[in-house]
């Protein structure tokens, strides 16, 4: 019984840094287009950390993908997680991403070049 409890209690520590970080988390499910790899989608991420901070947007953005594989053997699909302290600033994060800003334009046709990222999105609160 109290390995089950000290289990428990670890489980919770370790995910107890993920939900103070971030209040609403967003996953789009993508896939690659043409020749795009995971590594060029990587690219991405790096590129638009760059141009969200300059904009001074409060929103994380990684990679999630089914499994670990040789880059020639990765699955076409992934998700892009989002991860934001609050409602404000998710919302302010999806204003930018879809304004007229040189960076979120950049950024917005780096990525469509690369993947298609359709409906299929889910968001959690703890709000």
């Amino acid at each position: 019984m109290m390995n089950r409890i000290r289990s428990c209690l670890l489980f919770l520590a370790a995910c107890a840094p993920l939900s103070a970080a971030a209040e609403v988390m967003h996953y789009s499910l993508c896939s690659l287009s043409g020749d795009a790899t995971i590594q060029d989608v990587q690219s991405w991420v790096q590129d638009w950390r760059v141009a969200a901070g300059k904009a001074g947007i409060d929103y994380e953005v990684r990679l999630l993908v089914g499994h670990a594989a040789n880059a020639e053997e990765m699955p076409p699909n992934f998700f892009i997680e989002g991860a934001t302290p609050s409602m404000e600033s998710y919302a302010q994060a999806w204003n930018w991403w879809y304004s007229s800003d040189a960076g979120a334009v950049a950024s917005n046709e780096q990525l469509f070049g690369l993947a298609t990222c359709g409906n299929q999105a889910v968001f959690r609160t703890l709000e």
